[in-house]
């Protein structure tokens, strides 16, 4: 059931998609290495501190792999919709076992927040929230907001809506040109590349109902009405952007 606050439907994610990105992942989302290295960066918290962090939609794992591997005190809670993604999750995260726990979820309704552990140091997630719309993420922002520990982080990987024309074009022709570029120097061949684009991957060109991304200038916007101080972009390629904040402490 979906939530007051997050009145929205959108086609459910098929577990044939789960098995598509899981393959190639790193092909079609622009430098993931860059993306993980940046947020791994801003999660506050020194390298030996004992914390728990959330992984929001956490597909395979990879990016709650690299913050285990950074902090080896952590511990991580990775939701997912996806059974085969928890899966291979699970699968990928064998050398932090004991470390952490994965949960399914259904993004668009809410109340998974109220279930988030007490003192959470960071909330992130990458490539997922752009299937809330604008009032769903806002909500989801003021709840986490309220869970989070003193100086605690919302830190976001995500597609980002261009404010114009233009910028929708240049998004669009970027993405692709990365995807293109990726596919040859990881695979030695554009064979990912013609199933990014036979399959209409990219949403900018080809909109799509489960993708409902937002500005991020809104969202900026949305971030500090829910208590976040620096909230910032980090990072931004091909339409694509880090951003997020962090709690007073």
């Amino acid at each position: 059931m979906v939530s007051n606050d997050n009145a929205q439907t959108s086609p459910a994610w098929q577990e044939d998609l789960s098995e598509v990105f899981i393959d190639l992942g790193r092909i079609m989302i622009p430098r993931r290495d860059e993306i993980e290295q940046t947020i791994v960066s801003l999660i506050p918290a020194d390298m030996d501190d004992a914390f728990t962090f959330v992984d929001v939609a956490a597909g395979a794992g990879w990016l709650s792999a690299a913050i285990l591997d950074r902090f080896p005190r952590s511990r991580a809670l990775l939701l997912d919709g996806s059974t085969t993604m928890l899966d291979e999750a699970e699968n990928a995260l064998t050398n932090y076992t004991g470390r952490f726990h994965v949960k399914h979820f259904q993004l668009l309704d809410l109340s998974w927040t109220d279930d988030l552990p007490t003192s959470t140091r960071a909330v992130v997630s990458s490539l997922a929230i752009h299937h809330l719309n604008d009032t769903g993420k806002r909500a989801m922002f003021q709840r986490i907001a309220s869970v989070l520990a003193p100086g605690g982080a919302l830190l976001i990987a995500d597609l980002v809506q261009p404010a114009g024309e233009r910028s929708l074009r240049y998004a669009a022709q970027a993405w692709n040109a990365e995807v293109r570029r990726q596919s040859q120097e990881l695979t030695g061949s554009l064979d990912a590349w013609e199933l990014f684009d036979g399959d209409d991957w990219n949403t900018f060109d080809h909109p799509d109902p489960m993708d409902m991304p937002s500005k991020i200038a809104d969202q900026l916007d949305w971030l500090r009405e829910a208590g976040f101080v620096d909230a910032d972009v980090f990072w931004a390629l091909a339409g694509h952007a880090i951003y997020g904040g962090f709690l007073p402490e």
